[in-house]
């Protein structure tokens, strides 16, 4: 079932705030925090199915508008903060898990 909520970008409308994120937006952050729970997901259950499902996002961010490789907090629309700060900083330490 949790798999239906994440769509062909990699992408879910998982955000804290009820659905509109600390900023308004899915942040990178919390888009970031999905990807890495989906992957130890797929590690301790065995089925690489979450892992492959979620990565995509990784594509979907890196076509989205950036300073060399730094995105703003609301990522998909190109706008807000380049931070690492709230709302940011996560998703940097998670490209490192």
């Amino acid at each position: 079932r949790i798999l239906l909520a994440v769509n062909q970008r990699g992408v879910t409308p998982y955000t804290f705030g009820g659905g509109r994120g600390g900023s308004g937006c899915p942040s990178l952050a919390e888009s970031g925090t999905l990807q890495l729970e989906m992957r130890y997901l797929s590690r301790v259950t065995g089925d690489e199915v979450f892992a492959a499902k979620t990565m995509r996002f990784y594509e979907t961010v890196q076509a989205q508008k950036n300073l060399e490789g730094l995105w703003p907090n609301c990522w998909e629309r190109g706008q807000g903060k380049i931070t690492f700060g709230a709302d940011g900083d996560s998703f940097y330490e998670y490209l490192l898990k």
